[in-house]
């Protein structure tokens, strides 16, 4: 049996670890699970600990806001998952570059940048132009970009090595009962998005966490939110959601362009022939 004390201690470790993340590795910090953490100290009511939270809180929330303002001009604070705004839209962004065959980059800064920016389009079009022609009333083949499911329900969680997930289930009596275990929907790593009102306000994006061909011809799939969710409030809705598959593989890019992001540049040679 743990006492409250121990309880107590426990959660301060893990609140001067997260104090540490947020000053030392600022942007990848912005990720850790702070709401949840902020809600477990509530339910144990230590003065202290809210306090400890709360300057976390204050530590972390200008790092965000210039992450979201900064996006725009510098690659490196690009969060990979779009926007309701980017999916919504129906024209390709503006800062995209060409790849130079012909003649130099200007630094290895340029050539890392230019090729970020290409592949998260990669990844970001077909979706965009789906959801823009779903919106546009395009239903079925007319979609050849995305992969459109409906009636999905949030049923449950579940906890894997990697987080907590959610159990979904999607309307699959439009598609073949058979032949999952070949098909290249619903992939493991796959990019979706969910909407309970038609991509009007609300947008939550997953990726594909876990599935099974027998789970699939039932209509059951595991999902892992790419953002903090409030998951009481949107279950609280009661509603059904609309759930878009980009066909192009997310995984395939994410790692790459997290490295692209990371990557020295003061430090990397050749930068003469670049």
């Amino acid at each position: 049996h743990i006492s409250s004390s121990q309880h107590i201690a426990t959660i301060q470790q893990v609140c001067n670890i997260f104090k540490v993340l947020v000053t030392t590795f600022p942007y990848y910090a912005l990720s850790l699970p702070i709401k949840e953490l902020k809600e477990t100290v509530l339910l144990w009511g230590d003065e202290l600990l809210c306090q400890e939270v709360n300057n976390i809180e204050k530590l972390s929330s200008p790092l965000e806001s210039n992450f979201q303002s900064s996006a725009a001009g510098d690659y490196r604070c690009v969060p990979l998952i779009p926007t309701l705004e980017e999916i919504r839209s129906n024209r390709c962004p503006t800062n995209l570059q060409p790849n130079i065959i012909e003649g130099p980059y200007e630094n290895w800064s340029h050539y890392y940048e230019v090729h970020f920016r290409l592949l998260r389009e990669e990844f970001l079009a077909p979706l965009r132009r789906g959801v823009s022609g779903y919106l546009e009333g395009k239903r079925g083949r007319d979609l050849s970009d995305v992969t459109v499911y409906n009636s999905v329900e949030i049923i449950g969680t579940k906890l894997l090595p990697f987080g907590m997930c959610y159990k979904v289930w999607f309307d699959n009596s439009r598609f073949r009962k058979s032949g999952w275990e070949h098909s290249k929907r619903l992939l493991t790593g796959s990019l979706i998005c969910l909407s309970p009102d038609e991509f009007k306000s609300i947008v939550l994006f997953a990726t594909v966490a876990q599935k099974s061909p027998e789970d699939l011809q039932h209509g059951f799939l595991t999902v892992k939110f790419e953002h903090d969710v409030d998951m009481h409030h949107i279950l609280s809705l009661k509603k059904t959601f609309v759930m878009v598959e980009s066909k192009a593989f997310f995984e395939a890019s994410r790692h790459i362009m997290l490295s692209l992001q990371s990557a020295e540049i003061e430090t990397m040679p050749f930068t003469r022939y670049i």
